[in-house]
């Protein structure tokens, strides 16, 4: 009797939020499961946690419109709080490293001296969502978040006068914001695809990642046009290079030709970037030539190739038509090319055309390889 009450009861509930009763169910125990296994991928080791000494338990702490005068110290500390520091100045060094912040929110604050924030994590405890602010900030010396763990992480409008680390950090929830940023030409990125996570925002009630809108995936793509305008304008092409692959690879999961074009684009050339990928296209664009032209040429007259083998010709022919636009062509016989049929004459082009596409593109990552301009 209880039990169908409870199911009576949930049929009601889900008619009022007007949603499907099988919405409404129990999770079973596989559901469970994958949505433990979904929240552990979000945290972070801790390999080592802080003592009750070192944890401050406030529910914010506020420095704005402060000064400080010494140095101001708080590394290997626990903060389940949010810390705002807003029109604050700093004049001597400062330090937060291996602290872990609920939070922390700078907003026109400046550093006069050096800023440590090596292996500080901020958001990796609760769920704040702007959990690391840097917005109209100064870094008048060296600030370092290298190692560090920052979600969703906002440097706006912060300008970085002498140097800028962000060594092996890890960028959770997405890019992080640049807009109108100015960086040194000694700022270090990690160069990692693991390091720089996608904005994950929604889960379903199985604990399965619901797919990216359009508008989502435009806006991941616009910061990371930022950083690569940012690294093209302190001339640094390998950084450059890394954030334009990382936007092609955002943009591909749009609708459109154009997306189904970039993934195509990634698919052979790693977005320009690989050397194996277009090298391996030729020499398929070549077997597949010679497996064309050399089964033509062993059921044709002997007269009209220039050898007793027709796969040995097979062989010239495909390598002339791929690389016929170095005047390979001339190699062979022009009769033998003009009296080819026209399903073959066909291929010979397509082999033509696939392979300026591939040489472009192997051309295209060797330049990027070398790091060449």
């Amino acid at each position: 009797m209880a039990q169908n009450f409870s199911a009576l009861s949930r049929e009601n509930i889900a008619r009022k939020m007007n949603v499907e009763p099988s919405e409404m169910e129990p999770l079973n125990q596989d559901e469970l499961e994958r949505i433990e296994q979904r929240l552990d991928g979000t945290n972070f080791s801790k390999s080592d946690i802080p003592s009750k000494e070192d944890m401050h338990m406030f529910s914010t702490i506020d420095f704005s419109n402060t000064s400080f005068e010494k140095p101001l110290l708080l590394s290997k500390r626990l903060f389940p709080a949010s810390l705002s520091v807003a029109d604050s100045v700093l004049f001597d060094n400062f330090s937060v490293a291996e602290s872990i912040f609920l939070s922390a929110h700078f907003r026109r604050t400046s550093f006069k001296r050096h800023a440590y924030f090596r292996k500080t994590e901020f958001g990796t405890i609760g769920s704040i969502r702007n959990a690391c602010e840097f917005i109209d900030c100064d870094f008048y010396q060296h600030a370092d978040f290298s190692e560090g763990a920052l979600l969703n992480a906002d440097f706006s409008k912060t300008r970085f006068h002498t140097s800028a680390h962000f060594e092996n950090t890890i960028f959770a929830l997405g890019c992080p914001k640049f807009f109108e940023a100015e960086l040194p030409e000694n700022t270090l990125f990690p160069l990692k695809d693991g390091n720089w996570g996608l904005p994950f925002t929604r889960f379903d009630r199985r604990g399965d990642l619901e797919d990216f809108t359009d508008a989502d995936i435009t806006r991941e793509a616009v910061k990371y046009t930022v950083l690569r305008k940012r690294m093209d304008a302190i001339q640094r092409p390998v950084e450059s290079g890394f954030f334009l692959r990382k936007e092609l690879s955002l943009r591909s999961n749009l609708k459109g030709w154009d997306a189904l074009l970039i993934k195509l684009y990634g698919f052979v050339s790693s977005y320009g970037y690989s050397i194996q990928r277009p090298v391996i296209a030729l020499l398929l664009t070549i077997l597949l030539g010679v497996g064309v032209f050399g089964g033509y040429f062993a059921q044709g007259d002997p007269a009209n190739v220039r050898s007793e083998n027709p796969y040995q010709s097979g062989i010239g022919i495909s390598i002339s038509a791929t690389f016929s636009f170095l005047g390979l062509g001339r190699l062979f016989y022009i009769e033998t090319l003009q009296n080819l049929p026209s399903p073959i004459a066909f291929i010979y082009g397509i082999q033509t055309f696939s392979g300026f596409v591939f040489s472009f593109l192997l051309g295209l990552g060797v330049r990027n390889r070398l790091r060449l301009k």
